[in-house]
């Protein structure tokens, strides 16, 4: 919360909580009316981290365990998330042959 304040006092517009390990319940978890920009979060962080601790490696996490910290997330008042997805190798051979190459293949 103190570097919120900080971000805060500075003019930032929005925060996100990058909280990649230990108990993943930062700014998201505070009451939404005591921070004054919008707070996003990356809900697979969460995921992965209780994914390993639950089930032992993330190899083992499903859809519906990513889903269901992001159902949480929005649950405590964040005003946006980063989701990242996954490309697989049939989209990326279909840009190759479209000319588009992103160079992620």
């Amino acid at each position: 919360m103190k570097k919120l304040a900080v971000l805060v006092k500075y003019g930032a517009d929005a925060v996100m909580d990058l909280s990649t390990g230990g108990p993943i319940r930062g700014t998201e978890a505070n009451d939404a009316e005591e921070i004054a920009v919008a707070v996003g979060t990356v809900p697979i962080y969460e995921a992965i981290v209780r994914t390993v601790a639950e089930k032992g490696s993330i190899a083992q996490m499903t859809a519906d365990d990513l889903f269901d910290v992001i159902e949480k997330h929005a649950g405590r008042c964040v005003d946006f998330i980063t989701a990242h997805a996954g490309l697989t190798m049939k989209a990326i051979e279909r840009l190759k042959n479209e000319g588009k190459d992103t160079g992620c293949g």
